[in-house]
C-alpha cells in the first residue's frame, strides 16, 4: 500500500471576539482495507475542551469547545 502523507490547516479569523463556541470538525476520511489514516500530530486551538470519535458512517471527528473569548480560530491535521 502506498503512503500518501498531507497536511489539513484550517484557520478562521472573527471580526470581534466570541465566546461559548462549540464546534465539530470533520476532514479525516474513514480507515478501512482500502486506506488506512493514521493521525501523526492535530492541534485545535482554543480548545478548552475536546473529543475524538468516530461518527456513524467510520469517519474520525473531533467535538469541541471554548468558552473564552477568542477572535481567531485554527485546526490542523
Amino acid at each position: 500500500m502506498k503512503t500518501l502523507r498531507f497536511t489539513y490547516r484550517l484557520s478562521l479569523k472573527f471580526d470581534m471576539p466570541v465566546c461559548e463556541h462549540y464546534f465539530t470538525l470533520r476532514c479525516v476520511p474513514v480507515s478501512n482495507d482500502v486506506q488506512k489514516i493514521t493521525i501523526e500530530n492535530s492541534l485545535v486551538a482554543p480548545a478548552d475542551c475536546l473529543n475524538e470519535g468516530i461518527d456513524g458512517f467510520g469517519n474520525h471527528h473531533y467535538v469541541g469547545q471554548c468558552l473564552r473569548s477568542h477572535d481567531s480560530f485554527e485546526y490542523e491535521v
